[in-house]
């Protein structure tokens, strides 16, 4: 496509304009299937982060199917990917859930691994630039009453949320909550890591 999607700094611009996500998103619905769309734009019309697309893509089996032009035998990472739409169509058919807690880890309200504290999400920013509540976790309504308004979206972590100010104290709390216990299952892994080696070289020597 001409005029791609483009992420700036958190914020998201389209045809060289600011936009929120759900601009965007309502851009590339209208869409038809065939059209071939960025890592960026594909990321926007999934609802998830960029750098979860390029994660994908390193994982086969994983994402949806992606076009990267070149010449055959063209090695490197960082070379130009494009998605189908109806790549897109597809693997979110393939990728529907049947469980509440898949459905909960997808949509960003619990976090059960570092990779789901380290990936990007949309938040809504208050017009005092507080952190509101992220994207996903509110209803469509509100999603729609917010298009024009004083409310910006950007793309967070987990953890960058939580340094953030948030206009609600329990949100903010809550959220953090899920972080710290991420966190600290890591670190018991890693001193039970520790301990297991200790242990082996004891016996060993």
């Amino acid at each position: 496509m001409s005029n791609p999607a483009k992420s700036v700094m958190g914020q998201v611009y389209y045809n060289g304009e600011k936009m929120s996500v759900v601009d965007v998103l309502n851009c590339l619905n209208a869409l038809n299937d065939g059209a071939t769309l960025t890592t960026t734009e594909a990321a926007i019309f999934l609802r998830v982060s960029v750098t979860t697309m390029e994660r994908w893509r390193k994982q086969d089996g994983v994402g949806p199917e992606y076009i990267q032009p070149g010449a055959a035998g063209a090695m490197g990472t960082n070379q130009s990917c494009y998605y189908l739409k109806s790549s897109l169509l597809a693997w979110q058919n393939k990728n529907t859930v049947t469980g509440s807690l898949a459905a909960a880890i997808r949509k960003g309200q619990t976090f059960a691994t570092i990779f789901d504290i380290a990936e990007s999400l949309p938040y809504y920013l208050n017009p005092n630039g507080d952190v509101e509540s992220m994207v996903e976790n509110n209803t469509l309504g509100t999603v729609v009453e917010r298009v024009g308004q004083n409310w910006d979206v950007v793309w967070l972590t987990a953890t960058e949320a939580c340094t953030r100010r948030w206009s609600s104290l329990g949100a903010h709390k809550d959220l953090a909550e899920k972080v710290k216990n991420v966190l600290t299952g890591i670190q018991s892994g890693i001193a039970n890591s520790v301990e297991a080696t200790e242990l082996a070289e004891s016996i060993a020597g």
